[in-house]
């Protein structure tokens, strides 16, 4: 199995409990593909640069569902290691997105991993989101 690169246009914000990944949405389609190459096995890790961080995306050994991921940290190089669900859950977004040209249904998601027993999050933004629903959609909807 080989690491799959992807350069990214923007730069993390890398803080002492969390990790931001912004994701623009020409992106989207190149990211979608390399997580799933790594849930399939195709690839061993996901390698996301940028101009100031390296990170790297692995599958947890032998987890295929965890509430809480790991993650290290050595020189500006965050080694994330989730579970299957968690990657499911990133990919499913992501797809979604891509499907709605572009656009996320929401304007972030959290991952949630532990820096050795600290809770610490990778919280991947995306680049355009719908607009919220209004009141008498969400009532539309519940009343179908």
């Amino acid at each position: 199995m080989v690491s799959q690169t992807i350069r990214l246009s923007d730069s993390g914000l890398l803080g002492n409990s969390e990790y931001i990944l912004y994701l623009r949405s020409n992106e989207l389609g190149e990211v979608a593909t390399r997580l799933m190459m790594l849930l399939w096995n195709i690839a061993s890790k996901v390698v996301l640069l940028s101009d100031s961080e390296t990170v790297t995306i692995k599958v947890l050994e032998g987890k295929r569902s965890v509430s809480k991921g790991r993650v290290s940290l050595e020189n500006d190089k965050l080694v994330f290691l989730l579970g299957v669900n968690q990657i499911e859950c990133l990919l499913a977004v992501i797809l979604r997105a891509l499907a709605n040209g572009g656009v996320a249904e929401t304007p972030h998601i959290h991952i949630e991993v532990l820096l050795k027993d600290t809770p610490y999050d990778l919280t991947v933004f995306f680049e355009h989101v719908q607009p919220p629903l209004s009141q008498e959609e969400v009532e539309r909807l519940l009343n179908r």
